[in-house]
């Protein structure tokens, strides 16, 4: 009895031609949640650069201060080497590399999983493992693997289309399948998702353009961190770009952090999809001193577990206002009835459009709106009825299907 979570009966044949395929178990994960950024690969040379590895290590793990608790992160094995050499990685994250997980059990109960990209080895290292079980030669192909345009669509709607790469030979194809795809598989299964309860759920994040032998919850297109993004990192986020100026020098000056911050919105404070996320403080406070206003900081107390003291050491005097609690993003969009929009739900609105390839007149009549309302809503300029905010999540509620404009 062979039993295996990826097996591929065509291979399995190669060494007993008279195995029988009983059955295929498919189990039900209703207490994880898969999302996934497809919108490139995310391959070994794209992370060659070391300022690549760099935005993926800070998108990884401002995604995982975010919403709290413990995450894997998988990645090849020379951005693991980068990582560990460049970085200093906290207790709440753990990293391995990709062929160096199958049949481990330590990640059982993480709060989350990320895999970023995947194995492929070469077409001509296939045709030879392919040629070897099979005792045939395979003919090769020149170049890369040809590309196949698949469609992968989300649970909730959302759909993308792909260039995945398959080897027009079928021995070659399964062996590579086994390599490739079946990894990743092997991967989200370490974080056991059939044995997770409403207690404690799992999400897993992958970022890559491979089509999964498993249905996802959602696609969304991914960006580098952006500098609310590179402050929580950090373990910091400031709501005053002035502050954020002193403190991270190495995000620019006061203007052009606030300039990158009204591009994409700030993230004041987030929530897990689960439940409130217990390692982040909001703390509400002034410096000291004519015409300084209150603002707000967030802090993940794993990574600063005193925040008065940080903000007396890096901002000079300051007066603690109190603390916060501020709707986490979806909150946000479940409560909005009118007026002027979040940012968090301006965002949603502009990705909603944009990933569909629609322009924003077809959005705004969609919606109900005319186009220079809906341009001023979006920069806060002018608030919304109550009839338009309905019209607004409506639209959200069944956004258009997501278009790849390229391919990368």
């Amino acid at each position: 009895l062979c039993i295996d979570a990826t097996m591929n009966i065509d291979l399995v044949r190669a060494y007993y031609p008279n195995a029988v395929l009983r059955d295929e178990i498919r189990a039900e994960t209703p207490y994880q949640r898969i999302v996934q950024y497809p919108d490139r690969a995310f391959g070994k040379g794209w992370l060659q650069n070391q300022g690549n590895v760099a935005d993926i290590w800070a998108w990884s793990k401002s995604y995982a201060i975010q919403r709290g608790g413990r995450w894997l992160l998988v990645v090849q094995k020379h951005v693991e080497d980068k990582i560990r050499a460049g970085f200093k990685i906290p207790d709440f994250i753990d990293i391995a590399h990709h062929n160096n997980i199958a049949g481990r059990d330590e990640w059982k109960d993480v709060t989350g999983l990320i895999v970023v990209g995947r194995t492929q080895p070469p077409p001509g290292a296939i045709e030879k493992i392919a040629g070897a079980m099979t005792g045939r030669a395979r003919a090769a192909i020149e170049g890369w693997y040809p590309a196949a345009t698949e469609l992968i669509r989300a649970k909730d709607g959302s759909a993308v289309t792909v260039e995945a790469d398959r080897h027009p030979d079928n021995a070659a194809e399964a062996v590579r399948a086994a390599i490739c795809d079946a990894e990743v598989m092997q991967i989200i299964g370490r974080a056991r998702g059939t044995n997770r309860t409403a207690a404690n759920p799992v999400e897993v994040v992958v970022l890559g353009s491979l089509p999964l032998d498993v249905e996802v919850d959602t696609v969304r297109q991914w960006s580098k961190p952006t500098v609310d993004d590179r402050m929580m990192a950090e373990g910091v986020w400031l709501e005053s770009a002035a502050d954020a100026a002193r403190v991270y020098p190495d995000l620019g000056s006061r203007e052009a952090i606030k300039k990158a911050k009204q591009r994409k919105g700030t993230i004041p404070y987030k929530n897990t999809l689960y439940g409130n996320v217990p390692n982040l403080r909001t703390v509400r406070f002034q410096r000291k001193g004519a015409g300084n206003k209150a603002c707000h900081a967030v802090f993940d107390i794993r990574i600063v577990p005193e925040p008065e003291t940080w903000l007396a050491e890096h901002l000079g005097a300051v007066t603690i206002l109190g603390a916060e609690i501020w709707l986490p993003d979806e909150d946000q969009i479940e409560v909005y009835d009118g007026g002027i929009m979040p940012p968090v739900l301006r965002d949603k609105v502009r990705n909603a459009y944009q990933a569909g390839n629609l322009t924003q007149q077809a959005a705004a009549e969609r919606i109900g709106l005319s186009r220079p309302q809906l341009a001023n809503a979006l920069q806060g300029r002018f608030g919304l009825s109550h009839e338009a905010a309905e019209g607004l999540k409506a639209f959200l509620m069944q956004p258009p299907q997501i278009i790849q404009p390229r391919l990368i």
